[in-house]
């Protein structure tokens, strides 16, 4: 049976607290929070790159350097690399959503549905990456995201089964690697 991925959860739980945040500079940063996620899911990178300040710094604490853009240029590159690699399918279950002026922290399960070779060489097919996930989302003074600060730890990692990849990634020709 196919997996299920809500690839726009995380999205719905932003709208759930914009719906109840009275402080402008808050709300703001929510929505621009949102429209970052947006462009995650679409693989929209000029979307996603509109809502980073030029000076923005991704740090990905304990993996190699190459994940830990810095600056426009090197942001899109690397996102590029990730929809090519076909990492861009995901769940992102937000547990615990922290919201302040300068900064927004979550909290909470990622899933991620990708070709099994961009984890492994000897993985076949599809595989399922489940990682606990906190990011702590920096703002600059204009309202734009300073990065992404995050830390993960692997819950699971498996191969799937031609009968398990999520129908979306059939309907989109992606069944196989």
């Amino acid at each position: 049976m196919p997996l299920t991925i809500d690839r726009h959860r995380m999205i719905r739980t932003i709208d759930e607290r914009i719906a109840h945040t009275d402080s402008p500079r808050q709300r703001r940063n929510l929505e621009v929070l949102r429209r970052h996620m947006e462009g995650e899911i679409a693989a929209d990178i000029d979307v996603l790159i509109s809502t980073l300040s030029p000076d923005c710094e991704y740090r990905t604490y304990g993996a190699p350097e190459d994940l830990s853009p810095r600056g426009h240029d090197e942001v899109r590159a690397f996102y590029a690399a990730r929809a090519e690699l076909g990492q861009l399918f995901l769940e992102y279950v937000i547990e615990h959503l922290v919201v302040d002026d300068d900064a927004i922290v979550t909290d909470g399960v990622m899933t991620t549905i990708l070709p099994g070779r961009s984890m492994r060489e000897d993985m076949e097919g599809f595989c399922r990456l489940v990682t606990r996930l906190a990011i702590v989302w920096p703002f600059s003074p204009d309202g734009l995201l300073r990065g992404e600060h995050s830390l993960s730890s692997v819950i699971a990692l498996e191969e799937l089964a031609a009968d398990d990849v999520p129908l979306e990634l059939r309907a989109a020709g992606r069944s196989h690697v």
